[in-house]
């Protein structure tokens, strides 16, 4: 099935109501467009670790200066950017933090998984409370698309190319033999909420109130069990206007008492052709 994304979302909505003089101050933090790549990610189905450092001998995951020349982003130096950034919220003692939108390069499970990784670091050891919504590289598509990039740095300088399916790119000269793994594939709405569901895109026992569009229980019905049946994906799924089966994630979070973040997924898919 070939698609197009014809609405590309960085939206999420902050809505305060309810607060009385026993509120207590609260503060957000937004962190948009960090497109994190786990430079010391590994992929599961392939040994491949990446570049050695001779100094401490550990292994970096590295695109070439090259890709990030020729791109609209940078992909190395996210990866510190983004944690001294966390660093700074905690100093803050800030609490919550929202990330509105392409927090991954495409959304690959490697990607994924560390990105994970860090915000389970931060949960467990300071406290943070995480609420993600859509962005147009994550998930880049509805469901999982082949796929793969020709310039993570290999040895010697030379370009590594790594894709998910065979027969997708041919090495040129002066660079490696094409690797293949799963971990470099886009996954789709099902495959990032597997691993990032629990920040924000589903329910919570310590949630006040979590609904969705499609929800049919209100404030004074709520239950957690109800909001556990609204988070299937199963039960956010809408029919568009040719025909296609689509997801959508968007939602509303209550964390903590007057405080509701409104997560908006914005990303509309088509057919191409339509």
């Amino acid at each position: 099935m070939s698609l197009t994304k014809i609405i590309i979302p960085f939206l999420i909505a902050l809505i305060c109501f309810k607060i009385t003089a026993q509120t207590k101050k609260v503060e957000i933090a937004f962190l948009a467009d960090i497109h994190f790549q786990d430079l010391y990610g590994s992929f599961n189905d392939i040994n491949y670790k990446g570049i050695n450092n001779p100094h401490n001998n550990t292994h970096t995951v590295l695109r070439t200066m090259q890709s990030q020349l020729n791109s609209t982003r940078i992909f190395n130096e996210n990866y510190f950017a983004f944690k001294t950034a966390l660093d700074d919220i905690v100093s803050r003692g800030i609490t919550y933090v929202a990330l509105p939108g392409d927090y991954t390069d495409d959304g690959q499970p490697i990607h994924l998984r560390g990105l994970q990784k860090i915000l389970n670091e931060y949960k467990n050891k300071y406290g943070l409370q995480f609420f993600i919504t859509t962005g147009n590289h994550d998930p880049a598509g509805p469901y999982k698309q082949e796929s793969g990039k020709s310039d993570f740095l290999g040895a010697e300088g030379k370009n590594q190319p790594i894709y998910s399916k065979e027969g997708m790119y041919v090495s040129k000269k002066n660079e490696h033999p094409v690797l293949i793994s799963n971990d470099i594939a886009k996954m789709g709405y099902t495959g990032v909420l597997n691993i990032l569901g629990e920040y924000g895109f589903y329910a919570m026992p310590s949630y006040k109130f979590w609904t969705t569009p499609f929800a049919t229980y209100n404030y004074n019905n709520y239950s957690f069990k109800k909001a556990q049946i609204a988070s299937n994906l199963k039960q956010r799924t809408y029919t568009t206007i040719d025909s296609l089966q689509m997801v959508d994630t968007s939602y509303l979070v209550e964390p903590v008492d007057g405080i509701w973040l409104l997560a908006l997924d914005g990303d509309t898919f088509l057919q191409k052709g339509w």
